[in-house]
């Protein structure tokens, strides 16, 4: 009967055939094998300028034996990190268990080798969008003075791509929704009384 034996110091296999019980003689045949690596890829998503990796690319990784450093993502001013993906269209996320402190991705090991499992080549995408927020302008009266119900105020909302005139009738408010973060200027641009 022969029999094989996977040595991982040298990473060989040795198959020994043995003659019969009554012959004494063994053939011995070394065979020897490379473990194979793969590249491990991180790419941002988004907005030019939109954020930013610490880490684009583990390269040579061995499947088996390897270790990855993963990669973290920082979004620049303005702008959100949204999650980590599989595909560039951003449609399937990542395992949320792969996802650690600091939005920082370490991929697993997942891919079956036999009866293991290791790396496999991939990319992955952290997309970045612009960050929003709702802009709320209030008209109120003073403390000595009355808003007219049909006085009419308007303002002028300008910053970040953005110049429209807000209208607020009376004492009330109007809010704008999904600003993008950054610098406005808010200014009475006029107000009239309205006729009942």
């Amino acid at each position: 009967p022969g029999y094989a034996l996977v040595n991982a110091d040298n990473q060989a296999i040795n198959i020994a055939i043995e003659d019969p019980d009554n012959v004494a003689n063994k053939n011995v045949k070394t065979f020897y094998y490379q473990e194979q690596t793969v590249d491990i890829k991180y790419q941002v998503v988004g907005p030019t300028g939109s954020g930013t990796l610490d880490n684009s690319l583990d390269s040579n990784v061995k499947v088996l034996t390897g270790s990855v450093n993963g990669s973290t993502p920082t979004p620049n001013a303005g702008y959100k990190f949204v999650g980590w993906f599989e595909d560039e269209a951003c449609t399937q996320q990542v395992k949320s268990s792969w996802v650690g402190a600091d939005n920082k991705l370490t991929p697993q090991k997942s891919v079956p080798y036999g009866d293991q499992k290791g790396y496999g080549a991939a990319t992955y995408y952290a997309k970045f969008e612009r960050d929003v927020f709702n802009l709320t302008i209030e008209k109120k009266a003073a403390s000595d003075s009355n808003i007219d119900r049909n006085q009419t105020f308007v303002f002028r909302v300008k910053g970040e791509g953005v110049d429209m005139q807000v209208v607020i009738t009376g004492e009330a408010q109007q809010t704008i929704k999904n600003l993008p973060v950054g610098e406005y200027t808010i200014t009475a641009v006029s107000y009239t009384h309205l006729r009942a």
